[in-house]
């Protein structure tokens, strides 16, 4: 007995590195150890390479009578779980589970069952069994899905944090920089090796054992060069030196767990791959069906992944929202490369451009129909994979046509809602695609000039002029509309009164009510009233606003409404009414909190100051509104 015995702590002591290598998880440890004091049955649970045993083998130093089974044995034959727990206790391995009971009745013993996920239902019986006839045993497990036994105390095992509540370098930081100088005698990481570093810890998500095999390639090449590498993929992380094979590399620990899937599961993970940032589950259905995947098989094998740590619930199933979820990093990795493996890359990328894109015209249909929180919200969840959709280059003029008309689908986020830079991005991109004799491409250089102005972005100017010329080839008077429009809040900006009034009379006329893509003609006349009311012709701002406010789209635009608004407010607070004008820009600005809309915010809160200062000026002249290019949204560079 004494020799099994001994065996079982020479095997402990091969994780003893790991112990005085603990980082980050003094709470860990204490809650273990402090539910190992108050219950029979303690899991610990987590995704491959968390730590999970390097926690359990330290929340059992402490304790005397320990007897630890190591159930995901590596090689071309496995021993049953209850052979292996035999042998530790020195009985023979082909007693049986009577033996194993026998000799641990009567004892206080603790049962240390690691990494039981390939014995997952062979270690439900056992430890049943065990704890209803042993009473004085205890179990500490350590999987990446609890057991399912009713007394059962999980505790599930987080990443490491990157950066630490005060606002430093965190756990994950110190853990690598740790295993580097193990790795190097003498490494120090400042400046821009220590920035690479928090930039390669946050690519590998905080998890220790990336971080381990990440330090191990610290002798071969410097932190910028590393921090690159793993930002384009992570499997290839490795480190032959490591005892347990699986956790010689990323790769290594992955196709551990893609073993212990079935077909089904393993087709999920792979086209989820293509995803990025969390998705719900209707998208999750529309990406992995075909190929022997029926839609109804989708959320058990979500539901079996995201036991498996593989993926991660964003929003739990069974509320009233619909539930979400996001796939782990290395986990993403590793299914690219089966997707690739497959020959099936292609086809995950065009359902993935194809389901975005309607995504993109449910919510431009919402702008439209007045819903615009419900708009903004839909494409705000979805922001990560609408960026990954428009940032792949299309295939072919089908791909092309599509993610150009899933961008002007978007023009309200990109335009109105605070995120003109990235749309200036994608359509950058997507322009030199667009068919040329395309009736969207007057559209698409008008947007990409709009969003070039309000970027300050060269060639604004000359974009909207090729915009001009299109629409007019193409007989597209909305387009021609919104061009002098966009002109127009330039001209006004830069000062130049005259012109900018010509533009916007323009703009007034040829605007529809409700144009398919771009804002209503009511904006226009909004922008019309503005740039009279810096002229200080007050009745003619006046006439115009009014005008904007009863057209039928200012009763469910929440931005005209604001606008209007604020247009109102602007009047009175030059006609020195400084009460109704302080009611009115409040009322504006609280519009424009719940539209989302940074710029017309500011150009409200700047209109506030304006009227709690007061008059200024010769003569009491109030102070003149901030610059129209804040007003119309995306519409100057300002």
């Amino acid at each position: 007995m004494r020799k099994h015995q001994q065996g079982a702590k020479g095997r402990r002591t091969g994780r003893a590195g790991a112990r005085r290598a603990l980082v980050g998880r003094d709470g860990e440890l204490a809650a273990v150890r402090g539910l190992l004091a108050a219950g029979r049955l303690v899991t610990v649970v987590g995704p491959a390479g968390v730590g999970k045993s390097s926690l359990a083998a330290a929340a059992v130093s402490r304790f005397k009578n320990v007897v630890r089974v190591a159930c995901w044995e590596e090689g071309p034959e496995r021993r049953p779980t209850l052979h292996a727990l035999n042998e530790a206790l020195g009985a023979d391995p082909e007693a049986g589970l009577p033996a194993a009971v026998g000799l641990l009745r009567g004892r206080r013993v603790l049962v240390l069952l690691d990494d039981f996920d390939p014995v997952h239902a062979e270690c439900i019986h056992l430890v049943q069994t065990l704890l209803l006839h042993v009473p004085g045993l205890r179990v500490l497990a350590t999987g990446r899905q609890p057991l399912g036994l009713g007394d059962e105390q999980v505790l599930r095992l987080r990443a490491l944090p990157v950066t630490a509540p005060d606002g430093g370098d965190g756990p994950a930081v110190e853990l690598f920089l740790r295993r580097a100088r193990a790795a190097r005698r003498g490494f120090t990481a400042e400046g821009a090796d220590r920035d690479a570093v928090r930039a390669l810890c946050v690519h590998l998500e905080g998890m220790p054992l990336a971080l381990v095999l990440a330090a191990a390639q610290v002798p071969r090449m410097a932190p910028v060069r590393l921090a690159q590498l793993i930002e384009a993929g992570q499997c290839w992380l490795r480190a032959d030196e490591l005892p347990v094979r699986r956790h010689r590399s990323l790769r290594a620990a992955m196709e551990a767990q893609y073993a212990l899937c079935d077909r089904t599961a393993r087709l999920v993970w792979a086209r989820l791959s293509v995803a990025r940032g969390d998705f719900a589950l209707d998208a999750a259905v529309f990406l992995c069906q075909g190929g022997g995947v029926l839609p109804h098989d989708v959320p058990a094998c979500l539901a079996r992944l995201a036991a498996a740590a593989i993926l991660e619930p964003v929003r739990e199933a069974g509320g009233v929202l619909p539930p979400r979820y996001r796939m782990t990093r290395v986990a993403r990795d590793f299914g690219t490369e089966r997707l690739h493996a497959a020959a099936e890359s292609g086809a995950a990328d065009d359902r993935h451009l194809l389901w975005y894109s309607r995504l993109a015209t449910t919510a431009h249909d919402l702008w439209r129909g007045g819903q615009h929180a419900r708009a903004t919200l839909l494409i705000r969840d979805e922001a990560a994979n609408i960026q990954a959709a428009l940032g792949r280059s299309p295939r072919d003029a089908t791909q092309a046509d599509l993610a150009v008309s899933m961008a002007l689908d978007l023009w309200f986020w990109w335009a109105v809602c605070g995120n003109a830079a990235d749309g200036r991005d994608v359509l950058d991109r997507l322009l030199p695609l667009s068919d040329e004799t395309s009736p969207l491409r007057a559209r698409v250089l008008c947007l990409t000039g709009w969003l070039a102005a309000s970027t300050g972005a060269e060639g604004a100017e000359g974009l909207l002029r090729q915009a001009w010329t299109a629409a007019v080839m193409a007989g597209d008077v909305a387009t021609v509309g919104h061009v002098a429009h966009v002109q127009g809040m330039v001209a006004l900006c830069t000062g130049d009164a005259e012109r900018a009034l010509g533009l916007l009379r323009e703009a007034v006329h040829m605007v529809p009510a409700d144009p398919v893509h771009g804002p209503p003609a009511a904006l226009s006349h909004l922008a019309l009233g503005i740039a009279h009311a810096r002229g200080g012709e007050l009745a003619e701002a006046l006439q115009c606003i009014r005008c904007a406010l009863s057209q039928p789209a200012a009763r469910r635009d929440l931005l005209i409404r604001s606008l209007g608004q604020y247009g109102l407010a602007l009047v009175d607070h030059l006609k020195g009414r400084r009460s109704r004008a302080w009611r009115r820009a409040n009322r504006a600005l609280a519009l424009a909190t719940s539209l989302g809309s940074p710029s017309a915010t500011r150009a409200i809160e700047r209109l506030l100051t304006d009227i709690e200062r007061g008059p200024s000026g010769p003569g009491g002249t109030p102070v003149l509104p901030p610059a129209c290019g804040d007003l119309a949204p995306g519409a100057a560079g300002g």
